[in-house]
């Protein structure tokens, strides 16, 4: 039980450092005007990517 807690508690901290973090840069550093457009495409793209992933992690993990 305290791996399962573990491994969701390390699942958050990477998903908040590859999700939340660049949004941020994007908002303060990179392009604070635009920051709106290139969020959502950000989230697009992240969306699309773990989809894919996980469709090609279970496809592997039935080889």
């Amino acid at each position: 039980m305290a791996s399962l807690i573990f491994w969701l508690f390390f699942f958050g901290l990477v998903n908040g450092a590859f999700a939340v973090l660049p949004m941020f840069t994007m908002k303060y550093g990179l392009s604070p005007d635009h920051f709106e457009l290139h969020t959502s495409f950000f989230t697009i793209a992240i969306g699309a990517g773990l989809l894919v992933g996980s469709l090609m992690g279970s496809v592997l993990a039935k080889r």
